[in-house]
Order: C-alpha cells, then sequence, then structure tokens
C-alpha cells in the first residue's frame, strides 16, 4: 500500500482547462475528501499500483490451493467443478497478467478456454484416446501450431469468437496485405481530392 502523500511528495503543477477545477472541487467535497485526494484516486484506477512478487506468490499458492480443494470436493457453494475450474482459470489469467506486468513479457502463458472449445477440446482428447500424461499439453500446442501454420501460408484467416451459447458468433479479421474493398461513392458525389 503507499503511504499517504506530503509536503515532502513529488509535485507537479498542472494547467486545468476551463471549469475542471470546479468539477473536480464538487466531486471532492461530494466524497468528503481534499482535492488532491480525488485526483490522486482517479490516478490510481488509472495507474494502479503493481503487485510485488510476494503478492503474486500468494495468490498462486490460494489458487492453487483451491484447485486442490476443488478437485477433492468436486462441487461445493452450488458451482459444479467446471465453473469452479473457470473461477481458478480466471485467477491465473490475472497472476500471469501480473507476471507479465513484472517481467516485461507480453506473451500469455496460461490461455483460458471458452467453454465451448473446452469440451470440443475435451471430446476431441476422449475420440483419440489420448489419456496419457502430457497429452492435453502435446495436443493443445500441436493444435495451435497447426492452425498458426496455415494462417502464415495464407490458407487460412484468423477468426476470433465473440459472444457465448447462442449469442457466440465468429468474425474472420482481414488480414493487412489484403486490400481493402472498395467503397461506391453515390452517384453525383466527387470522391477525387
Amino acid at each position: 500500500m503507499s503511504k499517504k502523500p506530503g509536503r515532502g511528495s513529488d509535485q507537479f503543477p498542472l494547467r486545468l482547462p476551463p471549469g475542471m477545477r470546479e468539477q473536480i472541487k464538487l466531486s471532492a467535497e461530494t466524497s468528503g475528501k481534499s482535492m488532491n485526494e480525488e485526483i490522486l484516486d482517479v490516478l490510481r484506477d488509472y495507474f494502479p499500483e503493481q503487485p510485488g512478487f510476494d503478492e503474486v506468490v500468494e495468490q498462486l499458492d490460494y489458487t492453487i490451493a483451491l484447485l486442490e480443494t476443488i478437485k477433492a470436493e468436486q462441487v461445493s457453494d452450488g458451482l459444479t467443478s467446471t465453473d469452479q475450474v473457470q473461477i481458478v482459470l480466471g485467477r491465473l489469467d490475472s497472476a500471469n497478467e501480473h507476471l507479465r506486468k513484472i517481467a516485461g513479457t507480453k506473451t500469455p502463458s496460461v490461455i483460458k478456454l471458452e467453454k465451448e472449445v473446452a469440451e470440443s477440446f475435451q471430446k476431441l482428447l476422449e475420440e483419440w484416446e489420448l489419456s496419457f500424461e502430457g497429452a492435453v499439453n502435446g495436443l493443445a500446442n500441436g493444435l495451435i501450431q497447426m492452425s498458426i501454420d496455415r494462417v502464415q501460408r495464407r490458407e487460412e484467416s484468423i477468426r476470433v469468437a465473440i459472444g457465448e451459447g447462442e449469442a457466440r458468433r465468429i468474425v474472420e479479421l482481414v488480414p493487412p496485405w489484403a486490400e481493402a474493398p472498395s467503397v461506391d461513392a453515390p452517384e453525383g458525389d466527387d470522391v477525387s481530392s
């Protein structure tokens, strides 16, 4: 937790557009804070303090303990084990995001599968009778690499799933090297400059 700024803190003179000072003052009075506290709260929301290494490790330890509990109990608090695993995967994704910020990398090491994808993936494992250790990671990495290869060879476009359940739809992205679709100008409009 950051300490409260005082007279010895860094200072930054700031020019505000007309009317903004009054907005900040009104907001601060409404929330019972000083204008400085109000501005700092907004800045902290926009620039959150990065978690420390110990905090990330603590989150990971908690998440692993939660996974072990889910595995032992299977159903708890009215949530199925699948729902609980999705919650844990969300926590892992959040922890990974913190680790990426600390390490300065953008490559995700854990990818959360959508429910439909996870079900299809599980069905594929069962159909191919892949139950040996490492099958899940091997199959996932193999399928991802196959897709990447096909996109790089321009045999496939990138498709992104948006929404869930019946509202789920697939959107195909236009590659940067593709020509932009031409837009016909209405008759009588001169589009030349």
